[in-house]
């Protein structure tokens, strides 16, 4: 097996290509990619599909690991409810942006703890069970502060960083097997390791920060320079909002035009202005001289 092999078996003297058993793998590590790079270079532009895929993909691969680890249900069965949890939670992300800009946080609290516990790992083999929670919730909690209050450039700054993470996971793929995620389960669920990183391993994570820091040029330069979430688009204001709905009644409480139709009359300058009405009847013409706008 290849999460046997170590470093004395020659494992670090080639690249592994032999993924072809693997085509489903293959396929979603494809489309990973291909999202990567689009969050990379203009993920902020499309800011709620990019919160949607974010709490899809966490939420579906928590809900995935859980439910395959508590019960005995068959692969297809334990893939449709974590899709189905994924697009749940994905959508309504979507609809309240504090929801998704959390799970943003989340993700990224994720990556950083197991990218920390690679460098621990060199150094000393951490037996705790509770480390790997913990330095997560106070990334968690130390990332979503700031987001929260810089909204804007954390956002673009986590979406960029979440593509450079598919990106990198996609490299891991097809050219490791996924070992570097293999030893990030190890490390985080704290089991003893099958594998050591070899050379190409390092250079695949260093693809995160070198991704991270060519997407964040591109989007606060080009892409992300002129959007901001929080304001709404033109045609998604009310115009009530801009345009209050005044309506003119006679002295006999009969609406005569809605604000947007006939421009409001001012109190001052009411009397200026009167109203007539005809009817079929040229002698029934009536003057309407108190008229008032509420």
């Amino acid at each position: 097996m290849a999460s046997e092999r170590s470093l004395a078996d020659g494992y670090c003297e080639h690249f592994r290509y032999d993924f072809d058993d693997s085509i489903a793998l293959s396929v979603i590590f494809g489309i990973c990619f291909i999202f990567g790079v689009f969050f990379i270079f203009a993920g902020y532009r499309f800011f709620r599909t990019s919160l949607f895929f974010q709490t899809f993909s966490l939420v579906s691969l928590l809900t995935y690991l859980l439910v395959s680890s508590l019960l005995d249900r068959s692969t297809v069965l334990n893939a449709i409810i974590s899709v189905a949890s994924g697009l749940l939670l994905g959508i309504l992300s979507m609809f309240v942006t504090t929801m998704g800009l959390l799970m943003t946080s989340l993700i990224q609290a994720i990556f950083l703890t197991t990218s920390i516990l690679y460098a621990v790992h060199i150094f000393e083999t951490v037996s705790n069970v509770f480390v790997a929670p913990c330095i997560c919730l106070v990334l968690f909690i130390l990332l979503s502060v700031p987001l929260l209050k810089w909204q804007r450039g954390c956002a673009v700054i986590y979406i960029c960083s979440y593509g450079a993470i598919l990106m990198m996971l996609a490299v891991d793929f097809f050219i490791d097997l996924s070992m570097l995620r293999l030893m990030g389960y190890q490390n985080i669920l704290v089991v003893k390791r099958t594998v050591q990183p070899c050379w190409f391993s390092w250079c695949v994570l260093a693809l995160w920060p070198l991704m991270l820091f060519v997407g964040c040029i591109v989007q606060f330069l080009k892409t992300a320079r002129d959007c901001d979430h929080r304001h709404k688009p033109q045609w998604y204001k009310r115009r009530s909002n801009s345009e209050p709905g005044v309506r003119l009644l006679s002295s006999k409480s009969d609406v005569i035009a809605q604000a947007w139709i006939h421009p409001p009359v001012s109190p001052s300058t009411s009397d200026k202005y009167n109203y007539q009405h005809s009817v079929n009847n040229e002698d029934e013409v009536f003057l309407m001289e108190d008229t008032t706008s509420v």
